[in-house]
């Protein structure tokens, strides 16, 4: 991808109108041949790799739906905050302006994305979620280009922008910490049903442009580059509290149709409660957030899941609700970020 931006910007309006034309519509049309860089590009993402084996992206699809909110809570309250402790995560969203944004147009966008490539055949050529995890990339290539010419980035600290190793821990966060996360919530996946997950993932990050030897197989692949990403990065500093602040106050911007100012309170008041359970006193107060007096509401989703995924195992009439539920909820949480302020605009990177 860095070579197909290179090609863009020797002309940027013409050439980003090819490139965005040809991943969202095909080749079929084209009328003139493709330069050698873009045709190797979309040859080489649209040849699966060997190891591609669809029955467990389609077995990691349904697992994905019957989380339902769990995989969300997860997300936001323990991979993106913990993430926000890592400095070196962080600057690129300063530096791009990116944290001006309101938390909920940056978490309707990522929660746009996520729903499009878990839905079924999310990941085929043409669907919104193909398409939108390579415009995640371009971007991500289009950044890093810009970063490395600016004399704000500093390379001794923070390293080469959207480095490998950080895309790879982003990878881990939507995969082995969302593992790690519904167990201590109270769910407790199968060998298979954990497998086929992270293959799920595996894929993603490949199409992402992460190299192969960053994309785990295992949980214990996943909790050793975890273990490692503490020593690659410096200190929490003001961008994890700038960022980490900002998010925990995301509900106050959710449009809830009744008892607003109600909800809004009891959602930023679980959300601190589960981010604490996850993460501990310490690191709430790196992030800069008020400390709870106890993980309530973790403690209840602990219960409550328990009990539900444990009788969805002996019956399916509780497995098959947990599915459609579970999807139905995870499209409402997306529908909440969307309405909020301009990410209804923003939200779709299909568009």
């Amino acid at each position: 991808m860095d070579k197909v931006i290179d090609w863009v910007m020797q002309n940027p309006k013409d050439h980003r109108m090819i490139f965005e034309k040809i991943l969202f519509q095909g080749r079929d049309d084209l009328s003139e041949p493709i330069p050698t860089d873009l045709e190797n590009f979309f040859n080489y993402i649209e040849q699966k790799p060997e190891w591609l084996d669809q029955r467990q992206i389609d077995e990691a699809v349904k697992f994905t739906h019957r989380l339902g909110v769990n995989n969300g809570f997860i997300l936001r309250d323990l991979s993106l905050m913990a993430g926000y402790l890592y400095p070196g995560f962080n600057q690129p969203l300063i530096l791009t302006g990116a944290l001006k944004k309101q938390a909920g147009t940056r978490l309707a966008e990522t929660t746009k994305w996520w729903v499009d490539i878990t839905e079924p055949q999310g990941l085929v050529r043409l669907s919104s979620g193909f398409t939108s995890t390579i415009y995640v990339r371009f971007i991500h290539a289009l950044v890093r280009q810009q970063l490395k010419k600016s004399d704000r980035w500093d390379s001794e600290v923070w390293g080469i922008p959207l480095n490998q190793f950080d895309l790879a821990m982003t990878n881990l966060a939507f995969s082995s910490v969302v593992l790690l996360g519904i167990r201590a919530l109270g769910v407790w996946p199968t060998k298979q049903e954990a497998k086929s997950f992270l293959h799920f993932w595996r894929y993603v990050g490949w199409l992402m442009g992460i190299d192969e030897k960053w994309l785990i197989q295992s949980e214990t692949e996943g909790w050793r580059l975890l273990y490692w990403m503490q020593f690659a990065h410096p200190r929490s500093d003001h961008s994890s509290v700038e960022l980490g602040s900002s998010l925990s106050k995301e509900p106050f911007e959710r449009k809830y149709l009744h008892l607003r100012s109600l909800q809004q309170k009891l959602a930023y008041r679980q959300h601190l409660e589960l981010t604490q359970f996850f993460i501990g006193k310490k690191r709430m107060k790196l992030l800069g957030l008020p400390q709870q007096s106890a993980s309530w509401f973790a403690y209840y989703l602990i219960v409550r899941n328990s009990l539900l995924y444990s009788s969805a195992k002996l019956s399916p009439k509780v497995e098959k609700f947990l599915s459609k539920s579970g999807r139905n909820i995870q499209k409402l949480g997306l529908t909440l970020y969307q309405n909020q302020g301009k990410a209804k605009t923003l939200a779709s990177m299909h568009q």
